[in-house]
């Protein structure tokens, strides 16, 4: 009688635990969790792709179209397919920015140099001059006819316009917050946020050239940092 009873209690045992198992969804859901998740990245991707197509097409009707109205967005498209991207500039404000300054990159925005330790600059004219005069912020440099002018260091054109006094004008943001202003050009060949190096041709003058440099906001003789021979 005992024992038949303890097979009995064997029984009933093994059978609870089958009950507990089967009841464990476990595998069930794991299986349902990965199919929404992989449902999803599908539907994202089609969206995407449906997205895509329909601007290819909408593109392709516009320059099917002969009508006025089409023919900004034709020129827009244009022109942003066909833009130079300036990858000097963008290049040297990522080394500002997020690479520690590396010494072949300026540093901008420092505290102010004392102007007996500012560096010699080379001179503005791919020429000596042929005549130099003194002014309350600058100098001017008389010249050949269009003699081209040069950058005196390595920096970021920040400023490429024209001025009712000094003509068209171009200023150069270099290293430990100083600036150079050049000005009366004839003929520019930069545009803002290019990067130049030492010696770069920025444009050309005819016969006259006005200079200035600046350390911060306080304006340096350029006779002090440069030799004109």
């Amino acid at each position: 009688m005992n024992y038949h009873s303890e097979i009995q209690k064997r029984r009933e045992k093994r059978l609870l635990e089958l009950k507990k198992i089967n009841r464990l969804p476990n595998t069930n859901r794991s299986i349902g969790f990965n199919s929404h998740f992989e449902q999803k990245i599908k539907t994202g991707f089609l969206v995407k792709t449906a997205i895509s197509l329909l601007l290819l097409s909408a593109v392709f009707f516009v320059f099917q179209i002969n009508h006025p109205f089409a023919q900004n967005t034709k020129s827009f498209i244009q022109e942003v397919l066909t833009r130079e991207y300036n990858f000097s500039g963008l290049n040297a404000w990522y080394q500002e920015k997020f690479a520690g300054f590396p010494a072949i990159i300026p540093t901008f925005n420092i505290t102010e140099k004392d102007p007996q330790s500012v560096e010699k600059y080379g001179s503005p004219l791919s020429g000596p001059p042929l005549e130099i005069s003194e002014t309350q912020f600058g100098i001017y440099l008389t010249t050949t006819q269009y003699q081209p002018v040069v950058a005196i260091e390595k920096g970021l054109v920040t400023y490429v316009g024209e001025s009712k006094n000094s003509g068209k004008t171009i200023v150069i943001k270099h290293e430990a917050g100083v600036e150079s202003i050049y000005a009366l050009f004839s003929s520019v060949d930069i545009q803002v946020n290019d990067w130049v190096e030492s010696g770069q041709i920025l444009g050309l003058v005819d016969q006259k050239l006005y200079f200035s440099i600046k350390n911060q906001e306080k304006y340096l003789n350029p006779l002090e940092v440069i030799a004109f021979d």
